[in-house]
This record gives structure tokens, sequence and C-alpha cells, in this order.
């Protein structure tokens, strides 16, 4: 399946985890409101990116993201959290294709 993942099969699996991340709320501490608005910042730029590079391999795409953001999360202590979540989405997202 890793090999065969088309782009469009790949934009529905990460709408599908968008729909499953958490809902702010009532109760809800600050840091997990700042988690969860980074997992969906995250998670909308890989759907972005999937739809705007079609002719590509759509886990290329992803690990690209991934891999990007990672660089940038060593860059600056300040914004380290917001990219080292982005990579954990971005690597959540890859481990269900690789299922």
């Amino acid at each position: 399946m890793y090999m065969s993942c088309t782009n469009e099969y790949a934009i529905a699996v990460v709408r599908k985890y968008i729909a499953r991340l958490g809902w702010f709320g009532f109760g809800k501490d600050e840091r997990y409101a700042e988690t969860l608005a980074y997992e969906r910042w995250a998670a909308n730029e890989i759907l972005t990116l999937l739809k705007l590079r079609r002719r590509e391999p759509p886990l290329t795409v992803i690990e690209e993201f991934a891999d990007k953001v990672n660089k940038y999360s060593t860059f600056n202590a300040k914004t380290s959290f917001a990219f080292s979540t982005a990579y954990d989405v971005a690597i959540d997202i890859l481990e269900i294709f690789i299922k």
C-alpha cells in the first residue's frame, strides 16, 4: 500500500485525521488548546500541499513537510513547540499509510 497511495486517497486520509482531532472546549487547559491549534495548522498545511502538488507522490510530499518542520523546530526556542508538534502530526499521518 505504501507505494500505491494515490493523491485523492491521501487527501481523504488527512481530512479524516483533521476530523478526528480534538475540539477546543471549556475546561481545557491552555497547553491543550495550543497543541490542538498547532496540530490543526499542520494537518491543514499538509492537506494544502497535497492539493497543490497533485502530480507528486503524496508520501513524498508529507515526508518533505516533516523534514522541513523538523529542521525549523531547531532554529528558535520560541517556535520550537509549534514545529515539533507539526512534525509529530506529519509522522502520525505517515504512519497511517504504512500500517
